[in-house]
């Protein structure tokens, strides 16, 4: 009987293809300890951006077993390098093309992992994001607020996939 337990706990331990924790092949991968991801870099002329996706990829980070934190090892830095919000939709046969009340978000971030003061990988994440606006000018940009942020949690979603797995 102590045989049968000593041979099942070494097969747990030392094989069967599970692991423990969070498998990281991606620019994270042998990272310890907490990782850094300060607020992004915002080029844009709207001041939420860079707040919204540091945040949304601490989230995402967090919920995948990580600890991203001010400062460590490792740095995640991000620049919003472009938000673009128009309308997508016209009244037919307008001469003016007056837009209808559905619009479209465009948010461009590059995330770049630093390790020992130097940039070890970089890559861009760009999105659309549709939205449909309210009768009032608060209702618009709530409307505007709103998508900007599920683009922002889309996006770094993504980015957070790509720092763990490399895919």
């Amino acid at each position: 009987m102590r045989r049968w337990k000593g041979m099942l706990a070494f097969l747990l331990v030392t094989g069967c293809g599970y692991q423990w924790g969070t498998s990281r092949a991606g620019p994270l991968g042998g990272a310890e300890g907490a990782i850094g991801v300060p607020v992004f870099v915002n080029e844009t002329s709207e001041p939420l951006p860079g707040h919204e996706c540091a945040s949304a990829l601490r989230e995402e980070l967090a919920d995948r077993g990580l600890r991203p934190a001010g400062g460590g090892e490792v740095l995640i830095e991000g620049k919003v390098e472009r938000l673009v919000t128009s309308p997508s939709a016209f009244l037919p046969g307008a001469a003016d093309r007056t837009p209808i009340g559905q619009y479209q978000a465009f948010l461009q971030v590059r995330v770049t992992v630093r390790r020992g003061g130097t940039d070890r990988f970089s890559r861009l994440f760009s999105g659309e994001e549709p939205y449909l606006t309210g009768p009032t000018i608060p209702d618009i940009e709530s409307a505007r607020r709103l998508a900007i942020r599920r683009l922002s949690r889309r996006l770094m979603r993504d980015a957070a996939h790509w720092l763990i797995t490399g895919e």
